[in-house]
């Protein structure tokens, strides 16, 4: 089984993240237009006997958003054949960037919907968008899921 999580400060904007065997959560960054993967492996959880997991600290900047998701978005293959794919994903994650969490969530859904066309998931799909808005900002971080 595969877990992530984040505990996350909003009004500093610092937050503690550990994975057990899920994909890389990707920072974007709307004002240099760009994406980072947040690296920290860690075994499956009941994989193996005696795992060691650790975490990371990360500090994020007013309008970076955090999003967290699962293979199933990645590996996703259209009619053609074709899979979304790391570098789309990423695409997607910059063109439709909201400071609105839920609208941004919306967005790039629409879009895994659209490259299914009407075919059907091949596996499951979870995706959270986070969108730190400041210490200053009085909803200073949304979350959609």
């Amino acid at each position: 089984m595969t877990f992530q999580y984040l505990c996350f400060d909003k009004s500093s904007g610092i937050g503690k993240y550990a994975n057990a065997g899920g994909c890389s959560p990707v920072l974007v960054c709307p004002e240099s237009a760009s994406t980072s993967e947040i690296t920290l492996s860690g075994p499956v959880l009941g994989g193996f006997k005696n795992s060691k997991f650790s975490e990371i600290e990360l500090k994020m900047q007013p309008g970076q958003a955090l999003v967290l998701y699962t293979d199933g978005i990645i590996e996703t293959k259209n009619p053609d054949g074709a899979e979304i794919g790391y570098e789309r994903f990423n695409e997607w994650l910059l063109k439709h960037y909201s400071v609105d969490a839920a609208a941004y969530y919306h967005a790039v859904y629409n879009e895994y919907l659209i490259w299914l066309t009407g075919g059907d998931a091949q596996d499951d799909l979870t995706l959270i968008m986070m969108v730190y808005r400041g210490s200053d900002a009085p909803d200073n971080a949304q979350t959609a899921i």
